[in-house]
C-alpha cells in the first residue's frame, strides 16, 4: 500500500496484490497473471486529473514489482464514472463488466504488460 502525496499532503492511497491470492475475486475477475490495484483520492485533490496520472505511474511500478505478471487489473464500480475514467485516460481498457464478491456489479479494467517491442498485446483475456 502507498500513500499518494500533493504538495506534501496526503491525497489517498493505491495498493497492489496478486488477484490469484484471493481466489473467489480471481475467480469473478478471471483474467489469468493478473495484478490488480485499489486506490482512492480524497476528495478536494479528485476532479484535477491526478488520478490519471498515479494509476500510469503505479502501473509501471507494478510491472517492475511483479515480473511475471501478465496483467495490471481494475474493478471500479459501475457506478463509480470518475474512478472507470481514470482508469482509461491512463491507458486501460474496459473488458466486460464483472461482479466481485462483496462488491457492487463493477467493470474489469486492464493493461497487458508490453511485449518485447514496447508495444502493449492487444487487451483481451483470450
Amino acid at each position: 500500500m502507498w500513500i499518494i502525496e500533493l504538495d506534501d499532503r496526503s491525497a489517498g492511497m493505491i495498493q497492489s496484490y496478486w488477484h490469484k491470492d484471493y481466489p473467489d475475486h480471481d475467480g469473478a475477475v478471471g483474467l489469468d497473471g493478473a495484478v490488480g490495484i485499489d486506490y482512492f483520492l480524497a476528495t478536494e485533490f479528485a476532479g484535477r486529473g491526478l488520478g490519471s496520472i498515479v494509476i500510469r505511474a503505479f502501473t509501471s511500478l507494478v510491472f517492475e514489482r511483479y515480473p511475471t505478471a501478465v496483467w495490471c487489473a481494475a474493478t471500479p464500480a459501475q457506478a463509480n464514472r470518475p474512478s472507470w475514467r481514470a482508469l482509461e485516460l491512463a491507458g486501460f481498457e474496459r473488458l466486460r463488466a464483472c461482479q466481485p464478491p462483496d462488491e457492487p456489479p463493477a467493470y474489469l479494467y486492464a493493461v497487458r504488460r508490453r511485449d518485447a517491442s514496447g508495444t502493449r498485446s492487444p487487451a483481451s483475456a483470450s
